[in-house]
């Protein structure tokens, strides 16, 4: 084939090459977009065929010193040139250049050497078999080589990734060779008139074909990673960011181009000491696997534990080219195993709390009911009052930490009734002065006509008490805390823009106080359990827990307001119950007793039998004694018709309280029965002794309880 024909060709394929400014371009794209734009398989090789070697090393210099402007302005916002083209190679490293390094400056010989590692270029043409050079990068620093110098510079390349070396390096040196002159002088041996045109053209085709299929795989990877739920980050060798995901975004917070460049070191929260990082960076420099735990922070402060398992990503020379990590937000899931094994340990509480809650009832039963009637004797000196007021006392308060313990657990006898929210109010006011700091001031607003709500007495007490004790803490140096009564109601239409509130008739009361107020960030979990503010031993994260669950239980439902510096208000809503008032009233030991009647007392441990038996005669009752349910058919056989009650223990060997009960009743169905225990609610229950219409008394318990229970046994 002739000259002219194959330049015929050539011009055809829209191949040209300006002898001028040296470029080479293909149907009007210059080569550099073409390189930049492709797979480097294929085409470039295609393009070394139609232009020749050298002539495509010097295309490639000539686009690559078209740069050095650009390059100049850069390097002008640093102190120094060297550490402009340092920032400036990192740029290079983000658009997938590689890591191109600033050897040495020797300006009194006025010499540079620069290195290119990880060249997809170098690689590329080693597969290939083919070396042109790395004509891109020779150009442009040969051009910051005249930056630096002051000088004429020309850049030869000394190593070939493509001839086997390990990196590509360039020598700068101060030279009056130009693009121009060196293509002038390859133009005279017409190396690109050998070129094979349809090889070229048949790679051409191929290669269009390759780089469609090659994006169609590309976007279904990016597809992938940008919809997993995991977050993925992806480091250069130096463990700079050049890749994150969505979901990386998502969950920390931070954008892609916030963090791009950047080393995920700021994403540390300082959980993890020196020692946590130099064992995790010693296994992924020895080309291994990483799995374990970072404890991070977001961009917010928002600490959150992340499953990381972090790969190093090697090249066909067995070198670390990137860092691939993924990471799993397990934050939420911590926590539900966290609350799990809380939930564990209080249920191990409450079983032991419940196995020792008889035989602690009982003995508190003999010191309380000891104590009591002891107090009940003439001619006492003051010392000896005060000091069974004081066992009073301390029996009376242990069972109160007995009650605490089996709420916690859930385990406590709850005991509904309808009753009137001022009276439970005032009565825990009164106790509450012994909780609170001096300083704190008590206002109690109740409403004159508060209509009746159905609950335990003690349950609401304790709610009051919890609310009121959390108030305090955010009073430490004194203030006001304020309690409201008043009755409302909510309509239909109200509560469907308002999904917090139920219709109906309700009995609302506030509890509000001036303190320090509460967060915003941690308002919405305060009665998450386990979640506590307070130092560790301080709190246990179940109280507020408690209120709201206790609230629900009644068929309530509780707001909170805060503002850090002003205070916090809750404010609790029970239904209204139409039913009318139980009787609180207490009966005291000095006031007039229930009528005298004759009741069998059956009690399987001694020391209670006796107190118990004690105390009914103190309140001039006549009593029959059993230790167990045998005895105590032996004497109702022998005194059915004299017996007015029957007082009797729960639990009990052989034979329990409920199933004696069911065989008196079956010759005395008129005989009315109490109960009494020391066990939890769940064993209680078990027996049949909380339904509707069954008297029960919970141990230990005082003479006024003993006299009021009776009282209800015998008038129902």
């Amino acid at each position: 084939m002739d000259k002219k024909k194959l330049y015929e060709i050539i011009e055809s394929l829209g191949v040209e090459w300006d002898t001028t400014t040296g470029c080479c371009s293909f149907n009007k794209t210059p080569v550099i977009t073409l390189w930049l734009f492709s797979t480097y398989r294929g085409l470039m090789e295609s393009m070394r065929q139609m232009v020749g070697v050298k002539r495509l090393n010097l295309a490639l210099q000539k686009e690559g010193r078209k740069s050095v402007e650009d390059a100049r302005k850069i390097f002008a916002q640093y102190d120094t040139i060297e550490e402009g083209i340092q920032q400036y190679s990192k740029l290079l490293a983000l658009a997938g250049w590689g890591i191109l390094e600033l050897i040495s400056v020797d300006r009194k010989n006025k010499r540079i050497v620069f290195r290119h590692h990880n060249s997809a270029e170098g690689r590329y043409q080693k597969e290939t078999g083919v070396c042109y050079g790395s004509g891109l990068l020779a150009g442009k620093v040969a051009g910051w080589g005249e930056i630096i110098l002051d000088v004429p510079c020309w850049s030869d390349q000394t190593k070939f990734i493509a001839k086997g070396d390990q990196y590509d390096e360039f020598v700068v040196y101060p030279s009056d060779k130009t693009i121009e002159n060196e293509l002038h002088n390859l133009l005279q041996t017409d190396e690109a008139t050998r070129a094979d045109m349809a090889v070229a053209i048949q790679r051409l085709n191929n290669e269009i074909i390759f780089r469609k299929q090659t994006e169609q795989e590309r976007d279904r990877f990016f597809n992938a990673i940008n919809q997993t739920d995991e977050s993925i980050v992806i480091c250069d060798v130096k463990g700079d960011i050049v890749f994150v995901n969505p979901a990386f975004e998502t969950i920390t917070g931070y954008s892609s181009a916030e963090v791009m460049g950047k080393n995920p070191r700021i994403l540390q929260s300082g959980e993890h000491d020196k020692e946590f990082y130099k064992k995790m960076w010693k296994t992924l420099l020895q080309k291994k696997t990483w799995k374990g735990e970072f404890i991070n922070k977001k961009k917010d402060g928002t600490l959150f534990l992340e499953q990381v398992s972090i790969s190093p990503a090697t090249n066909e020379a067995g070198e670390i080219i990137n860092y691939i990590a993924v990471k799993d937000n397990i934050t939420e899931q911590r926590e539900l195993e966290e609350q799990y094994r809380h939930a564990q340990k209080m249920e191990t509480i409450g079983r032991l709390a419940g196995g020792v809650a008889h035989d602690y009832n009982n003995m508190l039963s003999v010191i309380l009911g000891t104590a009591q009637m002891i107090l009940m004797r003439d001619e006492l000196s003051e010392k000896t009052i005060a000091s069974l007021e004081q066992i009073q006392k301390a029996a009376q308060h242990s069972s109160e930490i007995t009650n605490q313990l089996l709420a916690f657990s859930r385990k406590q006898v709850i005991n509904p009734k309808v009753i009137n929210v001022n009276h439970v109010v005032k009565d825990t006011i009164q106790m509450l002065g012994r909780l609170l700091l001096e300083g704190i001031e008590i206002l109690f607003s109740p409403a004159s006509n508060t209509k009746n709500i159905k609950i335990d007495p003690g349950q609401l007490h304790q709610i009051i008490t919890n609310l009121c004790v959390n108030s305090g803490d955010a009073l430490p140096e004194g203030g006001k805390l304020t309690l409201t009564i008043q009755n409302t109601a909510f309509a239909e239409d109200y509560c469907q823009g308002h999904t917090a509130f139920v219709p109906g008739n309700f009995v609302m009361l506030t509890i509000s106080d001036n303190g320090t107020g509460i967060p915003q960030s941690i308002l919405p979990h305060i009665f998450e359990p386990f979640f506590t503010t307070k130092e560790e031993g301080k709190g246990t994260g179940l109280g507020l827990a408690s209120v709201y669950g206790a609230v629900k239980h009644n068929n309530g439902f509780i707001n909170v307001e805060s503002v850090q510096g002003q205070g916090t208000t809750f404010t609790l809503f029970f239904p209204v119950c139409e039913a009318k008032n139980d009787s609180l009233k207490r009966v005291k030991e000095d006031a007039e007793k229930t009528r005298s009647i004759t009741l069998l007392l059956v009690e399987n441990e001694s020391m209670v039998r006796e107190v118990t038996k004690k105390m009914l005669e103190v309140l001039g009752h006549k009593v029959l004694v059993a230790a167990g349910s045998k005895e105590a058919l032996a004497l109702f056989n022998q005194h059915k018709n004299e017996l007015d009650l029957l007082l009797t223990d729960v639990v009990m060997p052989v034979m329990s309280g409920r199933q004696l009960q069911e065989k008196i009743e079956r010759i005395r169905p008129d005989l009315p029965t109490l109960y009494m225990s020391g066990h939890t609610e769940s064993v209680i229950e078990n027996h049949g002794i909380l339904k509707t219409g069954i008297h029960f008394l919970q141990k230990p318990f005082s003479l006024a309880d003993l006299n009021q229970k009776i009282g209800e046994a015998i008038d129902q």
